[in-house]
C-alpha cells in the first residue's frame, strides 16, 4: 500500500522522491491510517524492498482487500501513477472506491471519463474478475487490466510460439475476446504486447510481440494495429511448424496405433504424413473449446464424411451433431459453431474430400479476412 492518510485525514502518499531519512523521521512523528478500514498503518522502510504502508497482523481489511503486495507490484504502481501524472491526467493512487469496496490501483480521469487501472501481479479467478469488471461498470469506470509479463524469453519484436498460463490466458479470453495481451515490466520499464495471439493447443500460442517503453506510452493504452497479411502468413507458418511436430509425435511416438483417432483416420483416408493437405491443422475461431488438437479433428472429419459417404457440400446441421458425438467431442455452442465454420470454408474453397485441390494462397486469404473480421468485431 502507497497511501495513506494522517491523523488530520490527509492524503499521504509514498513517492520515490521521499528520501530514506524523511520517511525514518516520518515514521518516529507521524501516524498513519488506512483510507479503507480507518485502522493505523506500519511504515515499512526496507534495505531491499520498496517503502510501503502495511497493516497489523490478522487486520480484517488486509485480509478482505489486499493482495500481500510483491516488490513489482508496488514498483509498477508507481511507475505508472508518475507517467500518467506527467500526461497531465487526472490520477489517484489506490483510491478507495466506498460503493464498492474496491480500491483499483490507480483510478484515471481523461475526458470526462473513468478509468480503474490494475496492475495485477498475482493470482486472481475468473470469479473475482468478473465482480471486479461488473462493480466498475456499475459505477461507468472503465476496466484497463495490465498484468506482470510473463516470465518467458521474449525478443523485443517478432513472431514467436509461447507459452501462456491459465492467469494469463483469461485478461484477452474472458474480456471482450481480444486477441492480445498488455503485460508491462517494471524492471526494464517497458510493456509487452503479445499481439494477435493466435491458439494453438494447450497454453501454446502463436505471437506477435512488440515492446514499447514506458515514457512513449499513451492513455488509454496504445492498441495493436491489424496485423498485415504477410505478418499473418508468417503466424501461419509457425502454425504449422507445430502441426508437423504433431504429426511426428503422433506417428513415431503413440502407443494406441489403429486405436488412435488420427493415425486411424490417416489409414482409411489412404494418407502419408507428406501427403496431409495445408488445409488440416488450420486455425478456426472457437477451435480452443475444442479439446482435441485442431488437426485432428479436422482430418477425422473427412475421416467421418467417407466412412458415411459424405462430401462437405451435403453436411447439415444434423451431421455436425452425429460428428461431434461420433468424434466423441462434448456439444457445445461454440464446438457447434467451430465445426460448422470450418465446414464452411472448405466450402468456400469447393473441397469436397481430403484428395481435392486447392488453392492455398486463397486459402490463406480467407483465414485472413476471417481472423481481421474478429478483430473488427472487438
Amino acid at each position: 500500500m502507497l497511501v495513506a492518510l494522517t491523523k488530520q485525514h490527509e492524503v499521504f502518499m509514498l513517492t520515490p522522491r521521499i528520501t530514506e531519512a524523511a520517511l525514518k523521521q516520518l515514521r518516529k512523528t507521524t501516524v498513519f491510517y488506512c483510507p479503507q478500514c480507518q485502522e493505523p498503518l506500519q511504515l515499512k522502510i526496507g534495505a531491499i524492498k520498496i517503502p510501503h504502508f502495511a497493516h497489523q497482523k490478522n487486520s480484517s481489511c488486509d485480509t478482505n482487500f489486499s493482495e500481500g503486495e510483491s516488490y513489482e507490484h508496488i514498483l509498477g504502481k508507481q511507475q505508472l501513477y508518475t507517467q500518467l501524472s506527467q500526461l497531465g491526467l487526472e490520477v489517484k493512487l489506490e483510491a478507495y472506491l466506498p460503493q464498492l469496496r474496491q480500491r483499483p490501483d490507480l483510478l484515471v480521469s481523461k475526458n470526462n471519463k473513468n478509468y480503474a487501472l490494475e496492475f495485477q501481479c498475482s493470482p486472481i479467478s475468473p470469479e473475482m474478475l468478473q465482480m471486479r469488471n461488473d462493480g466498475y461498470r456499475s459505477k461507468q469506470i472503465l476496466p484497463i487490466w495490465l498484468v506482470k509479463t510473463p516470465k518467458l524469453k521474449l525478443n523485443s519484436s517478432g513472431i514467436a510460439k509461447i507459452s501462456l498460463n491459465e492467469q494469463h490466458k483469461q485478461f484477452f479470453e474472458t474480456v471482450k475476446e481480444q486477441t492480445y495481451l498488455i503485460s508491462y515490466d517494471s524492471e526494464s520499464k517497458k510493456f509487452y504486447y503479445l499481439g494477435h495471439l493466435l491458439y494453438v493447443q494447450g497454453n501454446i500460442y502463436i505471437a506477435n510481440i512488440k515492446t514499447l517503453s514506458l515514457e512513449k506510452q499513451q492513455f488509454p493504452f496504445y492498441v495493436p494495429k491489424p496485423i498485415p497479411i504477410h505478418e499473418f502468413s508468417q503466424m501461419l507458418s509457425f502454425y504449422h511448424r507445430h502441426c508437423k511436430q504433431f504429426f511426428n509425435t503422433k506417428l513415431f511416438y503413440s502407443r494406441q496405433g489403429v486405436h488412435d483417432l488420427f493415425l486411424r483416420a490417416l489409414y482409411e483416408l489412404r494418407l502419408s504424413r507428406e501427403e496431409i493437405p495445408y488445409f488440416i491443422g488450420i486455425p478456426i475461431k472457437g477451435r480452443e473449446s475444442i479439446s482435441l488438437f485442431s488437426a485432428e479433428w479436422q482430418l477425422a472429419l473427412f475421416y467421418f464424411l467417407q466412412e458415411n459417404d459424405l462430401s462437405m457440400k451435403n453436411v447439415n446441421d444434423s451431421a455436425i451433431h452425429y460428428y461431434l458425438k461420433w468424434v466423441k467431442i462434448e456439444e457445445t455452442v461454440k464446438t457447434f459453431d467451430a465445426v460448422k465454420r470450418y465446414i464452411g470454408l472448405m466450402q468456400k474453397l469447393n473441397i469436397q474430400s481430403i484428395h481435392c485441390s486447392y488453392n492455398k494462397t486463397e486459402l490463406i486469404h480467407l483465414l485472413y479476412g476471417e481472423y481481421i473480421a474478429i478483430l473488427r468485431k472487438n
